[in-house]
């Protein structure tokens, strides 16, 4: 049965790294079983002792961890200079190892770029976009056995062409993984980036079965799952009982314009009238509550 969750960038000004107790807690409300939060720095950095508070916290809270990815400025996996790729390689297998420790059995995103993609002077044509797609290949090929190792899975996002050039389909995407060639590398299925790149949706989703790590669950407007006609929720919901899907459904909405996210979202309205955290957690349960009717 599919576990029902939440993205901690749907909190945004809310949400406090150091105090991830309050997160936890606030997901329950809202009704959430899992959980999508970008493990701390200093886990990052190998403080095991935080690590194992946080796993503990999930664990206490009775939520499933899943991890989202990214990498600091200037860090890219398809970077022409080998160096900058090697920075991007041991970022992302620290980052497995930290997954590890803090209960976490998966990390998906973009990672195998950086995101969102900076097109300012930058002409990718066919043949550019081949050499940076096999550098980010073999980068991630060399991640892979440190994920193997540790039992995590790494599921790259397939997104729009506005944020990024890599992969916008899901056969780019399958076409990526298989290339890599491991059972641990997946894909993130997002309906706000497969509404505006895939001529069929539904059609997509069984395309890919086998392969889906994990599933974003948002409205072509990046607003909460609600009754909107533009993404067929029940027929999205078939096809993931069809193939047999058995993970999680995070929610990574954008609700207001606020912080870098909203930014790089592109969000320059507001899509929640209340600002208060306690009309947020409740647009939030409705919407867990709206994806269980339409998916189960």
């Amino acid at each position: 049965m599919m576990k029902y969750g939440l993205h901690f960038v749907t909190w945004l000004q809310y949400y406090n790294p150091d105090d991830l107790q309050a997160f936890f807690q606030q997901a329950r409300q809202a009704d959430a079983q899992a959980v999508e939060l970008r493990i701390p720095t200093e886990v990052l950095l190998g403080d095991r002792n935080k690590a194992g508070e946080i796993r503990k916290m999930a664990e206490d809270a009775g939520l499933e961890l899943v991890c989202s990815h990214g990498y600091p400025e200037g860090v890219d996996m398809c970077s022409p200079d080998a160096l900058v790729r090697e920075y991007a390689i041991e970022h992302l297998k620290r980052t497995v190892e930290a997954a590890y420790h803090v209960g976490a059995n998966e990390i998906g995103g973009v990672l195998y770029t950086r995101w969102p993609a900076n097109y300012a002077g930058d002409m990718i044509t066919p043949q550019v976009k081949r050499e940076r797609v096999q550098r980010s290949i073999d980068s991630i090929c060399r991640v892979m056995p440190v994920a193997e190792d540790y039992g995590i899975q790494l599921d790259m996002e397939v997104i729009n062409r506005f944020e990024g050039y890599i992969m916008n389909t899901v056969a780019e995407g399958l076409d990526y993984i298989r290339q890599v060639g491991s059972s641990h590398c997946g894909l993130v299925l997002d309906t706000f980036h497969m509404n505006i790149e895939e001529e069929d949706m539904v059609q997509a989703i069984i395309s890919a079965k086998g392969h889906i790590g994990k599933i974003h669950a948002v409205e072509n407007n990046r607003n909460v799952p609600h009754h909107n006609a533009s993404i067929p929720w029940q027929k999205v919901g078939a096809a993931l009982r069809d193939i047999g899907y058995a993970g999680a459904v995070i929610i990574e909405s954008s609700l207001l314009h606020e912080e870098m996210y909203s930014y790089n979202f592109r969000l320059w309205r507001d899509l929640l009238p209340d600002h208060a955290l306690a009309a947020r957690l409740n647009a939030l349960k409705n919407g867990i509550h709206f994806l269980q009717k339409q998916f189960e």
